[in-house]
């Protein structure tokens, strides 16, 4: 069988289903044939998605080829059916990028499973203490209401150190 180099005017048609392609080898309008398939195959199996090209092999009746696929999943989609979603984040909703498996991995200075809840500074006490970004530390500021000699309720701030982690309260 001679070896014939494809012509200028040959073009290709991929057909792609769920887990297979079709590839077809047409010859566009030479010889008065109007776009003659020359050669067709058909691909069942997986090809999973990944930046590595995988050879095949025809060998048909008119030509014998040989091609590379690959698949690549769409920006932001990961797992061998493109269908983890996973987009990088920096804003009320989470803090976090992804990696190269489409799971998030936070920011330095925040956690959470998305990434939405800063990391208080070492120290902030856990029940009093909180913050709202990364490293800072700001203390509940504890109400307590009593009655004077008036008979009126007034109000009084008790500012607590950020190690307490319970108060007692005795107005006499």
């Amino acid at each position: 069988m001679a070896t014939r180099p494809f012509h200028p005017l040959t073009s290709f048609c991929i057909t792609i289903h769920r887990k297979s392609f079709v590839l077809q080898i047409r010859d566009v309008d030479i010889g008065g044939h109007s776009d003659a398939v020359i050669e067709r195959t058909i691909f069942k199996g997986i090809v999973n998605p990944g930046s590595d090209w995988h050879t095949m092999t025809h060998n048909g009746p008119v030509a014998q080829f040989t091609y590379r696929v690959r698949v690549l999943c769409d920006p932001h989609y990961y797992n061998a059916t493109c269908t983890k979603f996973c987009r990088p984040r920096d804003d009320y909703f989470g803090h976090y990028t992804c990696d190269s498996n489409g799971d998030k991995v936070c920011v330095p200075g925040w956690m959470s499973t998305n990434c939405d809840k800063a990391m208080c500074k070492p120290g902030c006490n856990s029940i009093h203490g909180y913050c709202d970004t990364p490293g800072d530390c700001k203390t509940e500021v504890p109400t307590i209401q009593s009655r004077d000699s008036r008979k009126s309720l007034t109000t009084q701030k008790l500012l607590l150190p950020q190690d307490w982690t319970q108060a007692t309260i005795t107005i006499g």
